[in-house]
């Protein structure tokens, strides 16, 4: 009996967590929908996730020289960078220099940083009227041929079979309190890209996004 309860236990204690992902996920990814298409997001109909990446290592020095400059705030040479690594948010920024699990969170998650494998039926709400399409890291790239030598082509190929331009990658999310940070890199086209840390808060029992810093804009 004891063993059943254990179980019962583990099992809802995954699916809670698996549903709070799913909802810090949608958050990040309709925010930056939002940045992107702006007016047009009605017109959005599919986006591409690719599922359980290796993470690179231009991955890891984009977020490893994140790592003292977060440890610094608010030391005056880390809060020049971060403002503009904000989009000069200085409300975030107040918010990072008060709450120790903000922080806590992007350095968890630059630390600890790696792709997961995601529910990807799972990650937009059935109401929000936007396709998923799940494909792997080699799908995406041989969209391109060897040696990326067909970029233009490459996304026309793409747009051609799932209607979409929108690409994203997103990491294990990291919590600490009432607080989750999560990598997003949304590619959209062969000069077109983005990657962020999306930091959010659980407001009365919804996640908002309440922070973004820039790692690179193409």
């Amino acid at each position: 009996m004891r063993f059943f309860f254990f179980i019962l236990f583990f099992t809802v204690s995954i699916a809670h967590s698996q549903t709070t992902d799913n909802k810090v996920y949608f958050k990040a990814i309709h925010k930056r929908l939002e940045i992107f298409y702006g007016t047009a997001l009605d017109s959005v109909k599919s986006i591409i996730v690719i599922n359980g990446s290796k993470h690179s290592k231009q991955d890891d020095s984009e977020l490893s020289g994140m790592i003292s400059i977060i440890e610094d705030y608010p030391s005056s040479a880390s809060v020049s960078l971060l403002y503009n690594f904000s989009g000069g948010d200085s409300k975030f920024l107040d918010k990072l220099k008060t709450y120790g699990g903000i922080k806590q969170s992007m350095l968890d998650l630059i630390e600890n940083f790696t792709y997961p494998k995601i529910e990807t039926e799972l990650l937009l709400p059935n109401n929000f009227g936007i396709k998923v399409y799940e494909i792997s890291e080699s799908k995406f790239d041989s969209f391109f041929g060897k040696n990326y030598r067909s970029i233009k082509k490459g996304w026309k190929r793409i747009e051609n079979k799932y209607n979409t331009h929108s690409v994203f990658k997103l990491s294990k999310i990291s919590y600490n309190g009432s607080y989750a940070s999560v990598f997003l890199s949304h590619h959209c086209g062969g000069l077109c890209g983005s990657g962020d840390i999306y930091v959010l808060e659980n407001i009365k029992g919804e996640w908002e996004v309440v922070g973004i810093i820039n790692f690179f804009r193409n």
